[in-house]
């Protein structure tokens, strides 16, 4: 039975970590540049994932080493 304190708790926005986490690395992404990668170095980049331990190395957008 839904009374009003069910649709109150329902109805309020609750924000929790994961939501956070999300927002915070979706506003890190709007700072970086669009094209990553300089001419001069074949348009090469690294992405470095701590929490997964891995390292890319891409060079024209496709992956050349992990």
């Amino acid at each position: 039975m839904l009374d009003e304190r069910t649709v109150k708790a329902l109805n309020n926005p609750k924000r929790d970590r994961q939501i956070d986490t999300v927002l915070v690395n979706m506003e890190r992404w709007r700072w970086l540049p669009r094209q990553l990668g300089a001419a001069n170095v074949g348009n090469a980049y690294v992405i470095l994932n701590i929490p997964d331990y891995t390292l890319k190395v891409m060079q024209n957008g496709a992956q050349v080493w992990t």
